[in-house]
């Protein structure tokens, strides 16, 4: 993970709590072609640590706080492998990566 900014320093993201964030997900390796956002919409919310989330996102926020954006670079078999995401246009075996804002922590 990438951090590009500084955090609040407190709510820290763990297992079982549950994340509210903006997620920006775009290809690396494709002139970062974005693929899915929530910027200017409602943000996303999940349950970290339990496989609500691909393993590369859900490791890469761990201990990650509020207020903190970190870009998360993750190859395909921390993604989605070999079968890759239709819905979204990514073929399999590709690299991507999520810039994710910690908005709040629950």
């Amino acid at each position: 993970a990438v951090v590009s900014t500084q955090s609040t320093g407190k709510d820290f993201v763990d297992k079982g709590v549950t994340v509210v964030c903006h997620v920006t997900g775009f290809l690396p390796d494709d002139d970062k072609k974005v693929f899915w956002s929530t910027k200017g919409g409602n943000p996303f919310t999940y349950k970290a640590g339990v496989g609500s989330v691909i393993d590369g996102w859900d490791e890469g926020v761990m201990g990650m706080s509020e207020g903190e954006i970190s870009t998360i670079f993750m190859s395909s078999n921390k993604g989605y492998g070999k079968i890759g995401n239709r819905s979204w246009n990514i073929p399999g075996h590709t690299n991507i990566a999520f810039e994710i804002e910690i908005l709040a922590i629950r």
